[in-house]
């Protein structure tokens, strides 16, 4: 298991505050898909990083962490979207249905 206070100790609080991948890379001694796999585990393990355009952060409020949801679940929607019109046209086995099909179909998105 990965220590996830190294993390904690470098990606800040606040998204103005957020640092790039290839900085936390730097700042960890990996390289930026390694630094991307370990935020990865550590999300698994429960540790409540943010991201965006602006980098990696800890969230200061709580309003910080429902745009972040707010922006996950409208970015997971739009690639359903997107993909749906292509699977559309796989053969598939009659009576499956896929929890993307239940999303898509379904619409919506908690804000």
């Amino acid at each position: 298991m990965m220590d996830i206070n190294i993390l904690k100790s470098v990606i800040p609080i606040g998204k103005s505050n957020a640092i790039h991948q290839k900085e936390l890379a730097n700042r960890l001694f990996v390289t930026p898909a390694e630094a991307k796999l370990m935020v990865r585990k550590a999300r698994q393990q429960g540790l409540q990083i943010l991201s965006g355009t602006d980098g990696y952060w800890f969230a200061a409020d709580e309003e910080e962490k429902r745009h972040f949801v707010r922006t996950m679940q409208k970015q997971a929607l739009s690639r359903l979207k997107t993909a749906k019109p292509i699977k559309n046209t796989i053969s598939h086995l009659h009576g499956q249905i896929s929890l993307s099909d239940c999303v898509t179909e379904a619409g919506e998105v908690d804000e």
